[in-house]
């Protein structure tokens, strides 16, 4: 049994904003909105799927009238890293689902304890400059 949400006004072609972020997931899960979180379950005849890489994703969702973000992945650090943080905080960071048959947790954290970093490329000046920095310091990379 395929089990997809009706999420396209009949008649419509329109992609939903999620098919477009991620169409393997969606083709793999169904979107189940709760709320504030989104919850993805496998379906019964994929259960024994190997997911690749590509599938693997880290998703932040939120909207601007939530206090939280909802955090889906597959990612080991990041999931070791929220649950680490949840311990130690649990009042601000919860896990909120987990599936461990294809390895992915589901957390929700306040907007105010997660931030996202951007940060601007090198320039050519400065990456030369780090570049004989590390020359004349002796830096040697490690061999793969």
């Amino acid at each position: 049994m395929m089990l997809m949400p009706s999420v396209m006004e009949p008649g419509s072609n329109r992609k939903t904003e999620y098919e477009k972020v991620s169409p393997i997931l969606y083709s793999n899960a169904v979107l189940l909105n709760t709320g504030t979180a989104y919850f993805f379950e496998k379906q019964k005849e994929n259960e024994n799927m190997r997911l690749s890489k590509y599938e693997k994703e880290t998703i932040i969702l939120t909207s601007e009238g939530d206090d939280t973000y909802n955090v889906y992945t597959f990612n080991a650090g990041l999931k070791r890293r929220l649950a680490d943080f949840a311990k130690k905080y649990p009042a601000v960071c919860r896990l909120e689902s987990e599936d461990k048959k294809i390895g992915c947790q589901s957390y929700v954290i306040d907007k105010a304890r997660l931030s996202i970093r951007l940060t601007a490329p090198y320039s050519e000046e400065r990456r030369k400059a780090a570049r004989n920095r590390a020359k004349r310091d002796g830096f040697q990379p490690e061999k793969s």
